[in-house]
């Protein structure tokens, strides 16, 4: 085979083979695009059958809320308990649909109207880790897709300080 044959073939080679498997390794853009919020707002609703009040029911959203938010990143991590990024299919739908769910979650509980006004340095204070928690599932979403190895660990890291924020700031919810 003469040289000119042998170096069309390795193009060949290389164009069939080897670029596509380059090509999709670390290539962004293969994540699902953010799924529309669900209307209603995402928030968990009381079992309850009796009437509330406005505060009563702001105060249920807001604690039934965050205990949901935190449920979804323990979830998340009891299913990827190595918290490493992969690159599988399924991971990325996965983290894909969490993500999903928590910003909707995060975006109706930021928007909910305070219904007392001794409620509202709380709720601005809230409504700040809300916007944070929206901010770093899109970290997170940027690392997946970018499938960036130190990104998403230091979303892991965000996630984490996230959720103990979340549970002090609770813990300081005003008094009826």
């Amino acid at each position: 085979m003469n040289r000119s044959l042998r170096a069309a073939a390795m193009v060949s080679l290389l164009g069939g083979l080897v670029l596509p498997l380059a090509a999709a390794c670390g290539q962004p853009g293969s994540l699902p695009d953010p799924a529309p919020c669900p209307t209603p707002a995402a928030i968990p609703t009381a079992t309850s059958t009796r009437t509330l009040s406005a505060e009563g029911t702001y105060r249920g959203a807001i604690v039934r809320g965050a205990g949901r938010l935190n449920e979804l990143d323990r979830a998340w991590i009891q299913r990827r308990p190595s918290r490493k990024i992969s690159n599988s299919a399924s991971f990325r739908s996965d983290y894909a649909a969490y993500a999903d769910e928590a910003v909707c979650l995060a975006t109706a509980l930021r928007d909910l109207p305070i219904p007392d006004p001794k409620y509202a340095q709380w709720d601005a204070l809230f409504d700040e880790k809300m916007d944070q928690a929206i901010a770093i599932m899109q970290q997170g979403r940027t690392a997946v897709d970018r499938r960036n190895t130190s990104d998403y660990k230091d979303w892991n890291a965000a996630v984490d300080a996230r959720g103990l924020d979340l549970e002090r700031l609770m813990q300081v919810f005003p008094p009826r």
